[in-house]
C-alpha cells in the first residue's frame, strides 16, 4: 500500500524563534499603546505651567520644542502657532481639581484675556469636537456677551440651558482656550494672569 507522508514537524530552534517573534510584537504594541496613552495624558500640556485650572506649556509651538512636546501637540490635534500668534491652555478638571465630567453642571466664568482675540472649546476626550444638533462647539470674542462690568459666564451641561450654553457630551471632556495675539505681559506671566474660572453648580447634569 501507499505509504501516508508524514507532515514536517517544526524544530524546537524554530518553535523558539516563532515564540520569541510573538513575545517582541507583542511588547512592541503594548509599549506603543502605553506611550499613545501617557501622550494623550499630557496632551498640549508639555512643559506644564498652572494657572488655575488651566494648563499651559512654554515650548508648545516654538521651534526650541523636543520630540516629545511635538508629539504630545500632534495627538491632541492642535495646530500650534508661534507663541506670538497664539498661546493654548487646556484644562481637563475644574478649579477644585476633579476631572470635568458631562455628569456635572459647570460655569466659565471670568473677563475678556489680554489678547486680540480668544475661544473656548469643548472637546471630547479625544480631543475631537463633541457632535451636537446645534453645532455649538464654542464661543469666542466676538460671540461671547459681556456685562456692564467685562464679565461673561459660559455654561457647560450636557443639555440645553438658557445663555451662553455649550454641550459636554457624555463622559469626561476637556477644554481648549486660545488667545490669538496675546500681550507681552500675557507671554511673559502665564501662571499669574487673570484667566476665567471653571467652577462646577448644582447636583448632576
Amino acid at each position: 500500500p501507499p505509504q501516508r507522508l508524514s507532515e514536517p514537524k517544526m524544530g524546537a530552534d524554530a518553535v523558539l524563534a516563532v515564540a520569541a517573534i510573538v513575545i517582541v510584537a507583542a511588547g512592541i504594541a503594548a509599549g506603543v499603546l502605553q506611550a499613545r496613552r501617557s501622550l494623550r495624558a499630557g496632551a498640549g500640556v508639555a512643559a506644564q505651567i498652572r494657572n488655575g485650572a488651566w494648563g499651559t506649556g512654554m515650548l508648545t509651538g516654538s521651534t526650541k520644542a523636543d520630540a516629545l512636546t511635538r508629539a504630545r501637540v500632534a495627538i491632541s490635534g492642535l495646530l500650534a502657532l508661534d507663541q506670538k500668534e497664539c498661546i493654548y491652555f487646556i484644562a481637563a478638571r475644574d478649579d477644585s481639581g476633579e476631572p470635568l465630567s458631562s455628569e456635572h453642571e459647570y460655569e466659565i466664568k471670568g473677563t475678556a484675556p489680554d489678547a486680540r482675540w480668544w475661544s473656548i472649546t469643548v472637546y471630547g476626550p479625544d480631543y475631537f469636537l463633541i457632535a451636537n444638533p446645534g453645532h455649538r462647539y464654542s464661543f469666542s470674542s466676538k460671540t461671547i456677551k459681556s456685562d456692564q462690568a467685562g464679565g461673561f459666564t459660559i455654561r457647560l451641561a450636557r443639555d440645553q440651558r438658557d445663555g451662553a450654553w455649550l454641550p459636554t457630551g457624555k463622559g469626561r471632556f476637556v477644554l481648549n482656550l486660545r488667545l490669538y495675539n496675546p500681550s507681552e505681559t500675557l507671554r511673559r506671566d502665564r501662571a499669574t494672569v487673570p484667566l476665567p474660572r471653571i467652577v462646577r453648580v448644582g447636583g448632576a447634569a
